[in-house]
């Protein structure tokens, strides 16, 4: 009987390895296209996969999150895969459901400096300068070590 657990497995299973790299991936994206329609269809596909990360962590079915409010199961999916839009009131609902409440301003920013390049540039240079100085960003990966 081995009790011991595997950090690096832990770390991949763990709902925090799981954000760490839809966070990741969020950092790296770059939207280039000022079409308001692409960039709408963008934002609802993140957070369909926000939604998702939650929804498996917290192992509940859609079929218990549509029951629990005025969806259908094939809404919920859609909202999901990114195919239905939903207003934010419906998605801050559906954190809350799912335990996603916390997470939800990390997210956000992301999303906002995805869509602004200038934003990440800015945050990239004021980081450099805070390190001369002795300061980081709580979220930066050297923080983390």
């Amino acid at each position: 009987m081995n009790n011991v657990i595997e950090l690096a497995q832990f770390k991949s299973d763990s709902l925090r390895g799981e954000l760490k790299q839809f966070y990741k991936k969020l950092d790296t994206l770059s939207i280039d296209s000022s079409e308001p329609e692409h960039r709408m269809k963008l934002y609802q596909k993140l957070r369909g996969e926000f939604l998702i990360i939650f929804r498996t962590k917290k192992k509940i079915s859609q079929e218990e999150i549509a029951a629990r409010l005025p969806l259908s199961l094939e809404e919920f999916s859609a909202i999901e895969l990114g195919l239905k839009q939903i207003n934010d009131a419906m998605f801050f609902r559906l954190c809350g459901l799912l335990g996603a409440s916390a997470e939800v301003s990390i997210f956000l920013e992301k999303i906002e400096k995805a869509f602004n390049p200038m934003l990440r540039s800015a945050r990239k240079n004021i980081a450099e300068t805070l390190k001369i100085y002795g300061f980081q960003f709580a979220d930066s990966d050297d923080y983390k070590k």
